[in-house]
C-alpha cells in the first residue's frame, strides 16, 4: 500500500485545510457585514460539501478526525508512534504492502521531525 499524497498535476497534496475560524464568522453573518466576496465564499463553500468534495467532522463517533501540521511540534512523535503501530500490525499479519506503509510513515515523521518547531494553536 503505498501512502496516497502529492500524487496529482501539480504536487498539490491528496487534502486541504479550511480555516472554519475563518469560515464561521462569513457564515453566521452576524460578526461580519455581508459583501459579495463574503457570500460568494460561503456559496462555495456550501457547493464544495454539497458534493462531498469538504468532509465535515461532527463530534460524533466515527465522524471525527484530527489534523496535524508537520511544523507542529508534536507531529513528528505521533507520526512515528502511528508508524510503530502499523509496523507492529504489518509484522503481525505478514502483509508486505502494510510494511511498505510503514516505511513511507517512518518517512514522514522525519520530515514532521525537521519541521516541527511550533506550538500549535
Amino acid at each position: 500500500m503505498q501512502l496516497d499524497r502529492n500524487t496529482n498535476r501539480g504536487g498539490r497534496g491528496k487534502y486541504a485545510l479550511v480555516n472554519m475560524r475563518q469560515l464561521i464568522p462569513l457564515i453566521d453573518a452576524t460578526e461580519v457585514p455581508a459583501n459579495q466576496h463574503n457570500e460568494a465564499l460561503v456559496n462555495a463553500f456550501d457547493l464544495l460539501v454539497a458534493n462531498g468534495i469538504i468532509t465535515l467532522g461532527t463530534e460524533s463517533p466515527g465522524d471525527q478526525f484530527f489534523v496535524m501540521k508537520y511544523k507542529d511540534k508534536f507531529t513528528a512523535p505521533a507520526l512515528l508512534e502511528y508508524a510503530i503501530s502499523v509496523v507492529r500490525e504489518a509484522h503481525r499479519m505478514k502483509d508486505a504492502s502494510l510494511q511498505e506503509y510503514a516505511v513511507q510513515m517512518l518517512a514522514e515523521a522525519n520530515a514532521a521531525k525537521k519541521l516541527g518547531d511550533r506550538i500549535p494553536d
